[in-house]
């Protein structure tokens, strides 16, 4: 946690209690947890379509987020194309309104046949 940035802000926002912890051993005030799971409550099915078995022979990073430019899938999509094309796959997991961005840029950056989009 970077003490300085948090003295000078005026609200800290946390993902999770340990961040919220850690900031009142620091002494910082004004802070606030936003937690980021799934409410599994509202997920009424799931299902595999994907046999995972068939890429047992690459590393298969995953990404379970928003498409959006917090996100920055961006960076891991520009990280697919410096590494070898063997043996890394991304998957992305999630919906927003930069999907059909974040899909041109695999395009463009010759790893569409790497990254896969799951989602609605």
């Amino acid at each position: 946690m970077d003490v300085f940035t948090l003295q000078r802000d005026h609200l800290y926002f946390g993902c999770s209690g340990s961040k919220y912890k850690r900031a009142l051993e620091e002494k910082v005030q004004n802070i606030y947890t936003i937690y980021n799971g799934v409410d599994i409550n509202k997920v009424t099915s799931a299902s595999t379509n994907t046999d995972l078995r068939e890429h047992n022979k690459r590393y298969v990073l995953i990404m379970v987020a928003r498409y959006t430019y917090q996100k920055d899938q961006d960076t891991l999509i520009r990280a697919m194309a410096l590494l070898p094309k063997e043996d890394y796959e991304l998957w992305l997991v999630g919906d927003g309104e930069r999907r059909s961005i974040l899909e041109n840029l695999c395009k463009e950056l010759n790893v569409d046949d790497r990254v896969r989009f799951f989602g609605n």
